[in-house]
């Protein structure tokens, strides 16, 4: 071997040096990408697991609600929706998560809290003609329902509902009630 180095083409030396270089940030950067890939994703299904078990706790909490009605045969006027508890505050994982199903639990908290506050309202002004326990059935039903959009979305078996034949039973009440009104 010739160890000259007046002989070596120092032009390819270079060029190897250089494209191993690269050949190395781009696979790093790859890996990089996808290790961020998946962290990202395990946060949003962390998060989505999350919201499903509050929403599904919410529902037996307006089952409860409703147990309790027909146990005490209180108004169904008179009967307060549970409050719906926080939602995990992880920036990241809020990103994370499918915009849609992000809107969606966004705008069910909304929904909740004006419905609480017209309760609220319809209870202290004494209207108890008013029907707060219809709100409460559709809470429960909407909970749930997103619920199970979280868990299919991110792969988690749908928890059945320990409320949920009595959940049916008044939707079911409700709507032959509305009925019978346009009748």
């Amino acid at each position: 071997m010739n160890w000259d180095l007046t002989h070596w083409n120092w032009i390819a030396i270079v060029q190897i040096f250089l494209s191993a270089g690269l050949g190395t940030a781009a696979i790093n950067g790859m890996f990089g990408g996808y290790r961020e890939y998946m962290e990202r994703r395990r946060k949003a299904e962390h998060l989505a697991l999350c919201i499903a078990v509050i929403l599904e706790e919410y529902g037996d909490q307006c089952a409860g609600v409703l147990v309790r009605q027909d146990i005490y045969k209180m108004s169904p006027g008179a009967l307060m929706p549970p409050n719906l508890p926080a939602y995990p505050d992880d920036p990241t994982a809020w990103q994370s998560l499918r915009k849609s199903l992000a809107e969606q639990s966004m705008n069910f908290r909304r929904e909740v809290a004006i419905r609480q506050s017209i309760s609220k309202d319809v209870i202290d002004a004494g209207f108890i003609e008013v029907r707060t326990d219809d709100f409460i059935v559709s809470h429960a039903a909407a909970a749930i329902k997103l619920a199970e959009e979280l868990r299919l979305a991110y792969g988690f078996p749908i928890r059945k509902s320990r409320g949920i034949h009595l959940l049916v039973s008044r939707a079911n009440e409700a709507l032959e009630r509305d009925r019978r009104v346009k009748e």
